[in-house]
């Protein structure tokens, strides 16, 4: 599963980057490849059972969501 994620990973890296380098966009092809990086490393984390900021605040928010909507 993780390699089929970083294969796809790579696939949008080079068919979105190269364009961007040609046109010489580096801010673009920085900020692209943040965020590609970015949701690479939280997929393979929740594929690992690596707590991440999303569990964390489901963790913090998940008593007061029960509060609240089991009054409604």
């Amino acid at each position: 599963m993780i390699t089929i994620i970083i294969t796809a990973a790579l696939l949008i890296c080079v068919l979105e980057g190269i364009p961007l380098f040609k046109k010489k966009m580096w801010k673009e092809l920085l900020s692209m490849g943040f965020i590609l990086l970015i949701s690479l490393l939280l997929e393979i984390s929740k594929i690992l059972n690596i707590i991440t900021p999303i569990n964390f605040i489901e963790q913090l928010f998940k008593p007061l969501g029960k509060i609240l909507f089991n009054k409604l």
